[in-house]
């Protein structure tokens, strides 16, 4: 076997050492938290993919699995570098007989840690500007994709100061956005457009509960209040739809029992209660 004669140094080489007080942690540590055992520490697969499990529920199943971390729910695994995330994703149509009750389980719902309360819709503000879109036009390969390294290079994003892997999340459920037959409507470059400058101009509050959202431990929660005959408009959809994809537990109450919903999103992803 021949190989190319490497040039002898010229320099010393800088290299770190392990100690063997770090290397009997590390391997203690890939006994103890491993994949299958359920004992997991704390941002252990934040580099890992993640896929939503929406579970089918019956609205007291709903009530029970609400607090429950990811981990302790029906259908959790993690595979192929991959946390399926067993979530939940449904709308609760009108009130009991007893207002006193729907009022007591919709605060319960309510005061659940790491929830984002919306009390009324439309609730996004559109952010982006004409031009946005004029440049945006770039931030697409041949495909219809995101192109990452144009994104990344772009003004228009702001994400690059969140650790790597997640910006990475992020961009990959941007495409799965453009994919997935999620929408009760074509999607096409103007809405594909529309969908990367909504998310990329998404509300603080919302980008804080994602940056906290440890997957195998407690979900962040979306909680919406509708109570109108007002409609989500086009920006609030792609924000629901990109949490849903994020692994958040979403619920919409809607007292009136109106449609709302219904009208932009397809009706396999989620329950009607």
């Amino acid at each position: 076997k021949k190989s190319v004669l490497k040039e002898f140094p010229k320099s010393e080489v800088l290299v770190r050492q392990e100690t063997e007080a770090f290397k009997a942690s590390k391997e203690i540590s890939n006994i103890i938290y491993n994949e299958q055992d359920g004992l997991y520490k704390p941002w252990q697969f934040e580099a890992y993919n993640i896929q939503p499990i929406t579970l089918k529920t019956t609205y007291d199943e709903l009530k029970l699995l609400w607090n429950e971390e990811s981990r302790m729910r029906s259908g959790f695994k993690i595979e192929n570098n991959t946390v399926y995330i067993p979530n939940l994703f449904a709308k609760i149509s009108g009130i009991y007989k007893d207002k006193n009750q729907y009022w007591n389980e919709f605060i319960e719902f309510k005061s659940s840690e790491n929830t984002f309360f919306i009390p009324s819709i439309p609730f996004t503000d559109k952010t982006y500007s004409n031009a946005d879109l004029y440049f945006s036009r770039n931030l697409f390969n041949n495909e219809g994709l995101i192109d990452k390294s144009n994104l990344l290079k772009s003004n228009l994003y702001k994400f690059s100061y969140l650790k790597t892997p997640l910006q990475n999340t992020i961009i990959n459920k941007i495409n799965n956005l453009f994919r997935l037959p999620i929408f009760n409507r074509p999607i096409d470059l103007e809405f594909k457009q529309k969908i990367l400058l909504t998310i990329l101009k998404l509300d603080k509050k919302l980008l804080n509960l994602i940056q906290l959202f440890d997957y195998p431990f407690k979900i962040p929660k979306l909680l919406i209040y509708d109570n109108n005959e007002n409609i989500f408009s086009d920006e609030d959809s792609i924000i629901i739809a990109f949490l849903y994809l994020m692994g958040f537990d979403i619920l919409i109450f809607t007292p009136t029992g109106y449609n709302n919903i219904e009208q932009k999103l397809s009706d396999q992803y989620y329950d009607i209660h």
